[in-house]
């Protein structure tokens, strides 16, 4: 409901400049940095009616909090396998020192990523 019409991976991207944002840049009058969590969910795919959407949301804030807060969590549905279950520990931490490196989310370095296997690709 924040940002209608943008799809929930797009979403994330956003989100996580936002909290990215407001974690580096000191707030006038506030002495300790700010942390964000946000939990992302798309109508579709991951619900239909609006109190479907709030619930996945919710569902996907909680996880986010629960692994640590200052992130951006989105829905994760039964049938689908987040990142980490595929991808070694040293190349998550990689991954993150290349995001802080770079000032880019872990998420569009992913879809960059992703692209340019597309492209090696485009004839498949």
């Amino acid at each position: 409901m924040a940002l209608p019409r943008t799809s929930a991976e797009s979403a994330l991207i956003v989100f996580d400049e936002i909290r990215q944002h407001l974690g580096t840049h000191p707030v006038e009058g506030v002495r300790r940095s700010i942390s964000t969590t946000v939990g992302v969910a798309a109508r579709p795919p991951h619900a239909t009616a609006t109190a479907d959407l709030v619930r996945c949301a919710n569902t996907a804030l909680m996880r986010g909090k629960r692994e640590g807060g200052d992130r951006v969590a989105i829905y994760v549905e039964e049938k689908m396998v987040l990142k980490s279950n595929y991808y070694p520990r040293a190349d998550l931490d990689r991954l993150a020192r290349v995001s802080g490196a770079t000032d880019r989310t872990e998420a569009s370095l992913l879809r960059e990523a992703l692209d340019d296997l597309f492209q090696k690709h485009r004839a498949l």
